[in-house]
């Protein structure tokens, strides 16, 4: 891994020190989906301050941005836009980190997933291209998109609407991974994130009193059959090679112990990544559910709804920043071991529409064994990573868009 003295030394706007700084102050005042606004004024505020003019950034999604970096050096070849997306929200959640002179502000809100590092390292390459606009063609555009609301609340949905992929070519992303220690990266073509469906039923019985049940159409005891026939569904999606994850662990039923409940609820999850697999699930356990509740004279409501697609990385974009990963962090430590996963990313929605990949970089402390993982309580993004992600980003822009580095 190229070292931060080696950045800094000949860099006049990327600061590793100032973006630290920045990474813990977004850190200690987190915003959850679509509050973004502080967070959104202190991006903004930033890049003022590297002299990225207001005609640069577009207000967008609510509190998104979209910031287009362009070239000042002689044109070349065709005009190009290549993006560049970092999540900018905090989780739903409470920090403990009791530890740190930067934890959270707030009693629910937390940057548990890192997307405060995120926001820094896109930052942080954004000085980088700054530190060399000259020797970027003019008809080329580097533009990073600050989205909002990843965490369950499809922000780049919105971020499209406004047009953050207009006239873009390619997309890439990053997440940060604390499985592989700073100076790895995994990736792989194809699936690299699982889809992730909302899956709901309820059954409506006849409810009554605990000493008459005969009288009664007790709807937990389909609602339970329902949960395990589930279950035997998933195991052979499975054993016919379906990549497919699905629980359903939260139910409702009844109020107090001597009422025979008229419905009853569960709820939870399918994630997958076979492409079509949702729609043969939905299919399948909606029949299933129905002629469960059927036979106990019930009737049964289902509900699934996709949240997050898969995110397919494309061939040609997951070769490119494979190659550029493994020109920073050294041969052989771009892997393929431990992707896809089932966890889901809105960045899906992205590769949708145009081509685009998306990496994890290792954020593990180099001298831990035992690092907090996303979304735990006690997660704090690892500073480390600031430059090699910005960095990242910078020999992006020289390998996609003629940017020459000495």
């Amino acid at each position: 891994v190229s070292t931060q003295s080696t950045w800094d030394m000949k860099a006049t706007k990327y600061n590793t020190e100032s973006l630290v700084s920045f990474r813990r102050s977004l850190h200690s005042n987190p915003e959850i989906a679509f509050e973004e606004v502080q967070t959104q004024k202190a991006i903004e505020e930033y890049l003022h301050s590297l002299g990225v003019g207001k005609a640069s950034i577009r207000r967008v999604a609510k509190t998104g941005l979209i910031i287009d970096i362009k070239g000042m050096g002689p044109s070349s070849g065709e005009d190009k836009i290549i993006a560049v997306r970092a999540d900018i929200d905090a989780l739903p959640m409470p920090e403990d980190n009791p530890q740190l002179p930067y934890h959270s502000k707030k009693k629910m809100a937390a940057h548990g997933c890192g997307h405060d590092g995120h926001t820094a390292c896109l930052v942080g390459g954004i000085a980088l291209v700054l530190d060399h606009i000259g020797k970027l063609p003019s008809n080329k555009t580097f533009r990073a998109l600050f989205q909002p609301a990843e965490e369950g609340e499809e922000g780049a949905v919105q971020m499209i609407k406004d047009g953050a992929l207009e006239g873009v070519s390619e997309v890439y992303g990053f997440h940060n991974w604390p499985t592989y220690k700073v100076g790895k990266a995994a990736i792989t073509t194809g699936p690299m994130m699982g889809s992730h469906s909302l899956v709901s039923y309820t059954v409506r019985g006849r409810g009554g009193h605990s000493s008459e049940p005969e009288k009664a159409c007790d709807s937990l005891i389909p609602a339970m059959e329902i949960h395990q026939a589930h279950r035997g569904l998933i195991s052979s999606y499975q054993s016919r090679g379906f990549q497919v994850t699905s629980w359903l662990p939260h139910f409702h039923s009844g109020t107090v112990p001597n009422v025979i409940p008229d419905t009853t609820q569960v709820q939870g999850t399918f994630r997958s990544l076979t492409i079509g697999a949702l729609d043969s699930f939905t299919s399948d356990f909606t029949t299933q559910a129905e002629e469960i509740a059927k036979r106990h004279k019930c009737h049964v409501d289902v509900t699934i709804r996709e949240t997050d697609p898969i995110l397919v990385n494309s061939v040609a974009e997951t070769e490119i920043i494979s190659k550029v990963a493994e020109r920073i962090l050294g041969d052989g430590n771009v892997v393929s071991d431990g992707v896809p996963v089932f966890a889901s990313e809105d960045f899906a929605y992205y590769t949708q529409i145009v081509p685009g990949a998306f990496i994890f970089l290792g954020s593990g402390r180099i001298n831990t064994m035992d690092d907090p993982m996303l979304h735990q309580s006690n997660f704090d993004f690892n500073g480390e990573l600031i430059p090699v992600a910005s960095r990242l980003w910078l020999e992006l822009a020289a390998e996609r868009l003629g940017l020459a580095l000495e």
